[in-house]
C-alpha cells in the first residue's frame, strides 16, 4: 500500500515530536526564517488562533487558523500566516499534521493568547464578509461621533445615558 509524504510526516509526528526547519516570513515575528520549530501530533479538532503544520503547495506550511467550517460532512479548516494579506485555501483534518509545539519560535505559537484568537476570528470574519459580497456583516448606525440617536441605539429604546 502506497503512503503520501503527509500520510508519513502524520504518522511520524503522532509517534514522536518531530522537528522542522522553517523557510520564509510568512509567520514572523514570531517564527523567523531558519528556525527549527516541533511539531507535536495530531488533535481531532483545531481551533481558531491555533499554529498549526499543514501540506500546501510546494511543501509544507506553518500558518494560523483562522476558521472552521462544516462543509460536506466534514470540518474545514480556513488557515493564513500572520504576515500574510490573505488566508490558504481550506483544507480537512487529514492535511493537517499537527500543532506547533516548540522549538525556536516564540513561546505564543505555544499557548495562544486570547488576542491572537481574536485576531483570528476577525480575519475569518472579513473572509467571509468578502466572500458574501458585503464590505460588512453588521449593521452600520451612522458616522462614528455623530450625535444621533442612529449612532447610539440605546438612547432610541431608553437604555443608558440620556
Amino acid at each position: 500500500m502506497m503512503h503520501s509524504r503527509l500520510e508519513v510526516l502524520r504518522d511520524l509526528a503522532g509517534d514522536h515530536a518531530l522537528p522542522l526547519r522553517v523557510r520564509g516570513t510568512c509567520m514572523a515575528p514570531l517564527v523567523r526564517d531558519g528556525a527549527l520549530v516541533v511539531l507535536a501530533g495530531p488533535k481531532r479538532v483545531y481551533w481558531p488562533g491555533d499554529v498549526v503544520v499543514r501540506g500546501g503547495t510546494p511543501g509544507l506550511l506553518i500558518h494560523r487558523v483562522i476558521g472552521v467550517y462544516w462543509r460536506a460532512g466534514r470540518l474545514h479548516y480556513l488557515t493564513q500566516g500572520d504576515a500574510a494579506a490573505h488566508p490558504d485555501a481550506a483544507v480537512t483534518a487529514c492535511q493537517i499534521l499537527g500543532p506547533v509545539r516548540g522549538g525556536d519560535c516564540s513561546g505564543q505559537l505555544v499557548r495562544v493568547p486570547l488576542r491572537h484568537r481574536c485576531w483570528a476570528l476577525w480575519r475569518f470574519g472579513r473572509f467571509m464578509a468578502a466572500r458574501l459580497g458585503r464590505e460588512r456583516p453588521w449593521p452600520r448606525w451612522g458616522r462614528v461621533g455623530a450625535a444621533s440617536a442612529a449612532t447610539r441605539p440605546w438612547q432610541s429604546v431608553g437604555w443608558g445615558r440620556g
